[in-house]
């Protein structure tokens, strides 16, 4: 009699394994980073299977024309949000009163464990579709979603831990410019997370990372990293050229829906820009990328130099005007897109230490890029690019071919792959 595990393996032969992708982040628009790994994960799963996308969010926060692109482009199985923590108890007494107030309030003081607790509506509705098509692996972005989900890490469950929460964490705590109050709420919900978080990545025996560094992170010794792909534009890149030896533009691109996308522009031009454009009066500053509030984006047109486009239809003419571009993010976690996009277009990136993670195997600082620690040090490596359009150009080269090959669709796709060959493998769970 053949055993299980040989019956097992024989299935996965002869058919295509089934595979369920739960995410907060939606595959399309691809202007944002988060929904670039969503499109480019959702491809390299169906590699090796046929893969259902549920989005863990409300149906009515998707503009229409949003949600017709993705089910043109993906199997969506379903949409289904968690509870918001001001609907769970005790806020949810008090939520009728002043809902947005009370949303703020339960924002600020829950309790973060139960951000780790199995959400009834979400997953009410997943044991729905789990029960109506007989999956063989459940992949997962984010610790906190993966909880909320009711599936137990038991079932062939792959969690793709993305933004880990101590890194997030500790990024505010460290924020040089946060102020004692952000730095103070920051420990004090870290505080109630990290007995908890490392012992719950323990439970699943298959985790993926964006960056090796995250696998000194406790509860992440065993994980493996797969990665960021390049999101490649439909057009395809252009070819590459030197940056404009007359350029004086500087740019960054983003998202600033991304509050530590946003926080990093507001401290580049208030104490950065000014030292910029001392050393470099015509210089320049694009600021691409939707989400800026309105406010924000007036007071900042209103500084010398600065000029704030918002979305723009290609990035590809910007990439080509530009001299350089810079990430001066302080904190979040994962790793930041904007800089390997750089490289693909062909330009250098000035960054902070906290930006260059997940960088340090693939560019060197005055090699192939610059790293600043301080305002006058970024002010500084600006202004030497923005008047030596060869050495801009030097780091632009050195770095280019290494981030083309350590963040290539190919590179990822054989990663994830590498957990699916092993799978199969392996008995079946649960």
């Amino acid at each position: 009699m053949p055993s299980d595990r040989l019956i097992w393996n024989i299935q996965y032969i002869y058919k295509a394994m089934k595979i369920l992708y739960i995410t907060r982040s939606p595959p399309y628009p691809l202007t944002i980073a988060g929904n670039q790994r969503t499109a480019r994960l959702y491809r390299a799963l169906a590699q090796n299977g046929e893969v259902d996308l549920f989005l863990a969010i409300d149906e009515h926060e998707l503009p229409t024309q949003h949600l017709v692109e993705i089910r043109k482009g993906f199997k969506l199985i379903g949409l289904s949000s968690p509870l918001l923590r001001s609907q769970l108890a005790p806020w949810r007494f008090l939520r009728p009163l002043a809902p947005r107030l009370i949303d703020r309030l339960a924002d600020y003081l829950a309790n973060r464990r139960k951000d780790y607790l199995s959400d009834p509506r979400l997953s009410s509705e997943l044991k729905k579709t789990m029960e109506q098509n007989r999956y063989d692996v459940v992949v997962c972005k984010g610790l906190a979603l993966a909880m909320k989900t009711g599936i137990s890490p038991d079932f062939p469950f792959v969690l793709d831990v993305d933004d880990a929460e101590q890194e997030w964490f500790q990024s505010q705590i460290d924020y040089p410019n946060g102020g004692w109050v952000v730095r103070m709420v920051a420990a004090w919900r870290w505080a109630q997370l990290k007995t908890v978080v490392p012992n719950l990545y323990r439970r699943f025996s298959r985790l993926w990372l964006v960056k090796s560094s995250d696998i000194a992170i406790p509860g992440l010794e065993n994980a493996i990293t797969i990665g960021v792909p390049f999101c490649l534009p439909k057009e395809g890149l252009p070819p590459l050229s030197p940056s404009d030896p007359a350029s004086r533009i500087v740019m960054l691109l983003g998202s600033y829906y991304h509050r530590p996308n946003a926080e990093g522009l507001d401290w580049f031009i208030r104490q950065v820009w000014p030292l910029v454009r001392a050393e470099v009066p015509d210089a320049e500053f694009r600021v691409i990328g939707p989400g800026l509030a309105v406010r924000r984006a007036e007071a900042y047109s209103r500084m010398s130099g600065v000029r704030v486009l918002g979305p723009v239809p290609s990035v590809v003419p910007h990439y080509q005007e530009c001299a350089f571009t810079i990430a001066p993010i302080w904190t979040g976690a994962g790793i930041n897109v904007k800089v390997f996009e750089s490289y693909a277009y062909g330009r250098p990136c000035v960054l902070t230490p906290f930006a260059f993670r997940g960088y340090e195997e693939c560019l060197e600082d005055g090699v192939s890029v610059r790293v600043a620690k301080s305002p006058e040090d970024f002010a500084h490596a600006c202004a030497a690019l923005l008047r030596d359009p060869a050495l801009r150009d030097r780091l632009a080269a050195a770095g280019h071919p290494r981030v083309m090959k350590d963040f290539s669709f190919e590179r990822f796709a054989g990663a994830v792959g590498q957990t699916f060959a092993a799978l199969q493998d392996g008995a079946p769970h649960g």
